[in-house]
This record gives structure tokens, sequence and C-alpha cells, in this order.
């Protein structure tokens, strides 16, 4: 089963003065979409927005995850 993914970043605006950006990344799940089977599906968010913040969330899954990854799309 190969998959295809969505990773954007989002600004939260009503994160003000806690010391972060306000910023995360955003893994979406295409896969469905791309097949025809359904609506595409929220993976994860997490805090940030860089190529760092999207490879640390990969490597976490573990080589299994990522060898089913087929596209990415930002």
């Amino acid at each position: 089963m190969s998959g295809s993914w969505g990773v954007d970043e989002h600004k939260w605006k009503h994160v003000r003065g806690d010391g972060t950006s306000g910023f995360v990344t955003v893994i979406v799940d295409l896969t469905p979409q791309v097949d025809g089977t359904g609506p595409a599906r929220l993976l994860d968010m997490v805090p940030g927005r860089s190529a760092d913040a999207f490879g640390e969330w990969l490597d976490a899954r573990g080589g299994t995850f990522r060898h089913r990854i087929r596209v990415v799309t930002m």
C-alpha cells in the first residue's frame, strides 16, 4: 500500500506572547482522495514550520511507514 501526503504550515492567529511562533506543520493523508475511496484525513500537527519539523515527524514513524510514502506535496 502506497501513500500520498499533503504537508503545509498553518499559523494559529490566536497564539500571542507565549514564546512560540504559533506555526504548526500539518500532515494530511491524501491517499483516499487520490484513490477515490473517501476524504483525506488529518494525520498530525507538529509545532514549527520547517523541513526539520516534518523530517523529525517522519523519523519518529520508522522505516516501514516511510517506505509506503510515494508522493508528498506542499
